[in-house]
């Protein structure tokens, strides 16, 4: 069994990303893992300072949503980095909470998790995912993170507060939850 925490770095509270996240932890959940969904969206979250003050303290000075999710990180050994596409690349809060946690590492080093990532995009072109893709795959190495794969949706357009987050796109996501227990090399495969 797995400890699995979800992030989504939507900050809508109905988004295509935050429907497939839920169905990525119904996956999980029916594979038989533990899961928790933190939307970064609830309570403000800002990014890193830079003051280094956490690698003497092994704590941030900044007091937001991090003092929750954070405890639930340092306890899990799986981490799902769900976000929808902003820009070409992945959200602002998403970047804000990855850099964040710079607080878990000690001379550099990072405890060892598994990661995956979720990510919905309006446009289906084969360049949509590309950068995030490439930045996610960076962020696992400098970690030391084994990289579990990821589940990449397009076409998932949202028009004003309308999301249309597909049955089969639902489907997708909540597969690749429950692939999350097998052997990393099973997930390699993009949605």
């Amino acid at each position: 069994m797995r400890n699995i925490v979800i992030v989504v770095g939507s900050t809508a509270p109905e988004s295509n990303t935050l429907a497939l996240a839920q169905a990525c932890a119904q996956g999980t959940n029916e594979a038989g893992h533990q899961t928790q969904l933190f939307l970064l969206g609830n309570e403000p979250l800002h990014g890193c300072r830079g003051c280094g003050a956490c690698q003497l303290t092994h704590h941030c000075v900044q007091r937001d949503a991090m003092d929750q999710i954070l405890p639930a990180i340092q306890a899990c050994d799986t981490l799902i980095l769900a976000s929808p596409l902003y820009f070409w690349t992945i959200s602002a809060s998403m970047k804000a909470f990855i850099e964040r946690l710079y607080v878990l590492s000690e001379k550099d080093q990072y405890p060892i998790k598994d990661c995956a990532l979720l990510m919905s995009a309006g446009d289906e072109q084969f360049w949509t995912f590309e950068q995030p893709l490439a930045y996610y795959h960076f962020l696992t190495q400098a970690l030391g993170w084994q990289d579990l794969g990821s589940c990449l949706i397009g076409g998932c357009p949202g028009h004003g507060r309308h999301w249309e987050a597909k049955p089969a796109a639902l489907q997708k996501a909540e597969s690749f939850g429950r692939l999350l227990g097998n052997r990393p090399k099973l997930l390699k495969a993009h949605a």
